[in-house]
């Protein structure tokens, strides 16, 4: 697809899931990853992984309120 193109992805739920997306993906991947198109080592959203990076920024986050000066993370989020 060209810069710019739209691709619509089907709904693997319905739009009430919400915040629940991640559990969703989660459990979808869990039951040998039956969303469309996704091949059997795709990642899902809620990976310890994830978890990891986003403990870490709120971690940093308040670190650096506390001391008034930028906090370099360590850790990277992969976009699944």
């Amino acid at each position: 697809a060209a810069k710019g193109d739209v691709t619509a992805i089907p709904l693997t739920a319905e739009a009430a899931v919400g915040r629940g997306a991640g559990l969703l993906d989660m459990a979808a991947y869990l039951r040998h990853d039956q969303r469309p198109g996704a091949g059997r080592h795709a990642v899902h959203r809620a990976s310890g992984e994830l978890a990891l990076h986003v403990l870490e920024a709120m971690s940093a986050l308040d670190e650096s309120a506390r001391l008034g000066r930028a906090v370099t993370l360590t850790t990277k989020g992969r976009r699944p």
